[in-house]
């Protein structure tokens, strides 16, 4: 066999292992979003269908207010990572809401993951930069979330004074005060420790930091409409608390399914926040069902927009060599 014959058979069979291992990618792919979106319905099936419809509202403000919530997180993400990246990353809303379902419905941090992978390899980037503009992303999201967390603690019990008896359970107060020191902790090391840690610049850092503190203040605010609108006789340092604990809890690394995790927490911890445990379990399988739901919802118009995204990407390409033959011939 000649020279030429040799690397032809050497480049023929590179070509099909990486049509073979891309093929095998896409494979697991479907199968991860098909065993996540069948988790997620899982989950709304615990809840209980029949409860859920029971105890839904029949405002449409309702349901207007709980899209606007649940999809600012996006909606900032987006806005951070086009200002960081110096690129338009609107087209790809659909990865940012796809980064909250994984972070939020399967395990934290794992939206993270799934951001770095993709912008890795569909956003030409300086070497590092997508590792870095994530990171430090998550520890300033992380920052803003445990400062407003302190604050909306103490205000709690100010407000509501000896009534609230949460101090009393060290079951269950110990493991948050031991992830709220840690959040602290955090904060304090990171500002020490800044030139270390953060890849950003200072004005990048001071926006993504106040972007991200904007966004917490506006979620809970509009966190407390939703519980209003379900239970509006509970009174409002109860729901203050409450607040308070969903931020330091979703603080907390690698949980699997934090908001029914949370969910679960708050019925059991209604009777020491002097709060009716029916109308609060009422608010919990309401917003538990409905986020669920939602994130399902999103996973599947995600992949449909992955896919959508990748034709068009194909259909490109080969336009572009179509051309390329054109101009040669």
């Amino acid at each position: 066999m000649t020279r030429n014959t040799l690397e032809w058979l050497e480049r023929s069979l590179t070509q099909h292992a990486q049509k073979f291992l891309s093929h095998i990618l896409v494979v697991v792919r479907i199968a991860a979003f098909a065993a996540t979106l069948a988790f997620l319905l899982n989950q709304v099936a615990d809840i209980g269908w029949d409860r859920v419809r029971q105890s839904c509202p029949t405002n449409p403000i309702f349901y207007a207010v709980f899209l606007f919530w649940y999809l600012l997180l996006p909606v900032a993400d987006t806005v951070i990572h086009s200002y960081l990246w110096r690129k338009n990353l609107w087209p790809y809303f659909y990865v940012f809401a796809m980064k909250k379902v994984y972070n939020f419905a399967v395990l934290g941090y794992s939206g993270e993951a799934y951001l770095y992978a993709w912008a890795r390899t569909k956003i030409s980037l300086p070497d590092g930069r997508a590792f870095s503009v994530v990171k430090d992303n998550a520890i300033l999201s992380a920052m803003a979330s445990n400062c407003l967390t302190i604050v909306l603690i103490a205000a709690a019990f100010i407000i509501a004074g000896p009534q609230l008896r949460l101090l009393t359970l060290p079951d269950v107060t110990q493991p948050f005060i031991l992830a709220l020191g840690a959040g602290v902790l955090i904060m304090i090391l990171a500002t020490v420790l800044r030139r270390y840690i953060f890849a950003l610049t200072l004005p990048e850092t001071c926006m993504v930091l106040w972007l991200h503190t904007s966004r917490s203040i506006l979620m809970l605010l509009l966190q407390a409409i939703l519980w209003w609108f379900v239970a509006p006789t509970v009174a409002l340092e109860v729901w203050l608390l409450f607040a308070a604990l969903y931020l330091g809890f979703h603080r907390l690394p690698f949980l699997p399914n934090s908001d029914l995790i949370f969910m679960a927490l708050s019925v059991g911890l209604a009777p020491s926040l002097v709060a009716p445990q029916d109308e609060v379990t009422a608010v919990m399988i309401v917003t538990g069902a409905l986020t669920q739901l939602t994130h399902a919802l999103v996973f599947v118009f995600g992949l449909l927009a992955h896919l959508g995204h990748r034709r068009y990407a194909f259909a490109k390409s080969q336009d572009f060599d179509v051309g390329e033959q054109v101009s040669r011939s």
